[in-house]
């Protein structure tokens, strides 16, 4: 395989109040690899990390443009992370728009967004589905829509490196579970040789 030079690769962890395609989405964490980071426009970060307003949430439900359901919200109340995720002081479409900027300004026009959920029919289409209940749109093409359990089923993660790989972040939140399956990603790059 050959590295594509014109991509750009980001993982994409959100945490949620529910799992349905409109599930609204109380947390948003993404983090591009070691491996993509020299691709980079100089200036912006390889991370972003942005928590929305529970009440913006709980509005958005109200009017029916977003959706929670009970087994998520009981399963947060027994996170440790809860107070954090729920803690936002952003408003849902600020959000959102910040994150349409920081993918676009990640590289040029030329540069593929190539994006990776843990399930790409979790993260990246929830996500989808909130940006275009708000008319946000061409943020990455459904093209390049990338499943990262699916790349841990091609290429095998020891549970020794999946350990390592979660030491100093915290679970269940968005950045934290992005920068861990981002290490993951680094390991199967240089471990197998595998060129995304």
């Amino acid at each position: 395989m050959t590295l594509a030079l014109n991509t750009i690769n980001i993982v994409l962890d959100i945490e949620t109040l529910g799992t349905a395609e409109d599930a609204a989405i109380i947390q948003i964490g993404a983090v591009v690899p070691l491996f993509d980071r020299g691709f980079i426009t100089p200036g912006v970060s390889h991370e972003f990390d942005c928590t929305t307003r529970y009440e913006d949430c709980l509005r958005l439900v109200g009017q029916g443009v977003l959706s929670m359901d009970d087994s998520t919200m009981n399963w947060w109340q027994n996170q440790p992370t809860r107070t954090e995720v729920f803690s936002g002081q952003v408003t849902y479409i600020d959000m959102l728009i910040a994150f349409k900027e920081w993918v676009k300004r990640l590289g040029d026009d030329e540069m593929k967004v190539c994006v990776w959920g843990n399930g790409s029919d979790f993260d990246n289409k929830i996500l989808t589905h909130s940006l275009d209940a708000h008319g946000i749109h061409d943020v990455w093409s459904f093209r390049n829509n990338r499943c990262f359990r699916t790349l841990k089923a091609l290429y095998p993660v020891p549970d020794s490196v999946a350990k390592m790989s979660h030491e100093g972040e915290v679970k269940h939140t968005g950045i934290g579970d992005a920068r861990y399956e981002a290490r993951l990603m680094d390991w199967i790059r240089t471990t197998y040789g595998a060129y995304l």
